[in-house]
């Protein structure tokens, strides 16, 4: 049995053939016509030919043609005319030698690597060995990814290469914190970065020779003939873990929005991504994804946008992406998102809150977690109020921009008058503050009301009925009230920590009313609703 897909080549610029067989197994095949012929017509797509090693000469030549596109025609990099100092060390590359120098100032263009250690640890600089490498490393200690990540930047013409393990004192507490603070500003200012993306861990090694046809022509033929390969994998459309297992951690979020330019090293070919474009070897990456939709090119745009309400909404889709993804230490929850937060800051001028920001904190305040929450713990972690303080996903609603009423609104937010500095960890919010049912969510059948409680507090479900709980109504959008769900740990000074997140839907009779759902259930259950209450002050820790 025969049967063809066709994709518009406008769409998605793709031919393919899936082949069943008999006894079930399917295959599924892509035709091209190699770039250089006569365009012949029809649906047959014409593409770059691939070779399915990322070590190759072709390969290295289609990366010198997208940093020449990106050098003359995008503005990517970080500073306008004068290359920026390297870092506190880097490694020298420049000759066969392989050593450890100090930056000193010098104003050299650099690389970084984007890398996971995976389950063996790879060389790393310490107190006792500092010396040493400052002289001399044995390439045959460095990890294969490292050696790869060498071998390629020298023939790039790249002299300097900046690696986390390496360019650290591991055992220097001092050095540790200093340079973690640069971090940022070290892959903001890096000529390009190479990820090891499809690399699990150092011993892999991060080329590829994958072969990718299945018929008898060469990869590097020149004939004008169809050529028939096995669909390429791109995580444009779908990072998978299993294939790109460095895009599912936390860390390489940031390494890969702030650096200018990325050169992912991928199962069967390289891909590119630059803050103006994208580009894969076998020209799919444009069609896979609308440049709008690719997350470099999104975060670009949205530190830039004059629109603040545009750039709180992809703020919040930052935090739902990078809270999807993996960190070793739970400790780093809110450092390894911080570069990210600075461009934000700096380019928007706006405050930073423990992962939310001073002038969108009510509607930063609408998250509520993916799965069963678990209380994060250890040094560096956040107040009740925010994301941070929380293990796991993370999501928002995704049209919080239509909010038609605000209740409540913050009197005094904890940050400082802009940037990432720490802050005090007490928010002050002026709403209608009630006391909530024993059980939430059960709601009188007389009225056209659903509920929705989601619990940010491990436990929380089980205990409830055995201690008060109250609602802050923050915003009504659509058919949806949202009310913080706290629980007092301070009766005089009315201090509360936040337990969850509260929905209530409405329709019927309700559904054009100016006035809050929560108001009518509370008059009619308890004769207590939002408007009895009056606004009240609360503290939230």
């Amino acid at each position: 049995m025969l049967s063809l897909w066709l994709y518009d080549p406008s769409q998605r610029g793709d031919l393919r053939v899936r082949v069943s067989s008999v006894d079930g197994v399917e295959m599924e095949i892509e035709m091209h016509y190699p770039e250089g012929v006569a365009y012949p017509g029809d649906a047959i797509p014409v593409k770059p030919l691939t070779t399915g090693d990322t070590s190759s000469d072709i390969s290295l030549r289609r990366v010198r043609n997208w940093i020449q596109e990106c050098l003359s025609q995008h503005k990517c990099s970080s500073w306008d005319t004068v290359t920026p100092p390297l870092p506190t060390r880097v490694l020298d590359i420049s000759s066969d030698l392989v050593y450890l120098a100090l930056g000193g100032g010098r104003r050299e263009p650099y690389a970084c690597l984007s890398h996971q250690w995976g389950s063996e640890h790879p060389l790393r600089t310490t107190k006792s060995n500092l010396d040493c490498f400052e002289t001399y490393i044995d390439w045959d200690d460095l990890s294969k990814v490292y050696q790869d990540a060498i071998t390629f930047l020298r023939r790039l013409g790249i002299d300097y290469l900046w690696i986390d393990s390496l360019c650290i004192v591991s055992d220097d507490e001092q050095d540790c914190d200093r340079e973690v603070l640069n971090m940022p500003s070290i892959y903001k200012n890096t000529f390009i970065t190479l990820a090891a993306t499809s690399a699990r861990g150092g011993s892999m090694g991060m080329f590829s020779q994958t072969p990718v046809y299945i018929d008898n022509s060469s990869s590097s033929s020149s004939s004008s003939s169809v050529h028939f390969r096995h669909p390429l994998h791109h995580f444009h459309h779908y990072a998978s873990p299993a294939l790109f297992p460095l895009l599912d951690r936390g860390w390489v979020y940031q390494e890969r929005l702030l650096s200018p330019r990325v050169l992912h090293f991928c199962p069967e070919e390289l891909a590119w991504e630059c803050r103006s474009s994208s580009h894969c070897e076998c020209h799919a990456a444009a069609h896979l994804a609308p440049s709008s939709a690719q997350p470099k090119i999104r975060h670009e745009k949205a530190i830039r946008t004059p629109e603040a309400g545009l750039a709180a909404e992809r703020w919040r889709a930052v935090v739902a992406e990078y809270t999807a993804l993996k960190l070793t230490r739970r400790a780093d929850r809110l450092v390894a998102l911080a570069g990210v937060a600075e461009d934000f800051a700096a380019h928007q001028q706006k405050a930073y809150v423990f992962g939310l920001w001073r002038e969108s904190l009510v509607l930063d305040l609408l998250w509520r977690c993916v799965e069963y929450p678990q209380r994060g713990g250890g040094v560096g972690r956040a107040p009740s109020w925010s994301w941070a303080c929380r293990d796991g996903p993370i999501v928002y609603e995704p049209s919080l921009g239509s909010v038609q009423h605000q209740f409540a609104w913050p009197v005094q937010s904890a940050a400082s008058s802009g940037g990432v500095a720490p802050c005090a960890e007490v928010i002050e919010i002026k709403g209608p503050v009630v006391e909530l049912p024993a059980q939430l969510g059960r709601f009188p059948k007389r009225h056209d009301f659903a509920t929705a409680f989601y619990s940010d507090v491990d436990g929380l479900q089980e205990t409830l009925g055995r201690e008060k709980l109250f609602g802050l109504l923050l915003v009504r959008f659509g058919d949806a009230e949202y009310s913080l769900v706290l629980r007092r740990v301070d009766r005089g000074k009315e201090t509360f920590e936040r337990a969850g997140l509260l929905i209530v839907y409405f329709s019927g009779d309700h559904a054009d009313e100016t006035s809050s759902v929560m108001e009518h259930w509370q008059q009619s259950e308890s004769g207590i609703g939002y408007d009895a209450a009056n606004e009240s002050n609360v503290l939230i820790i």
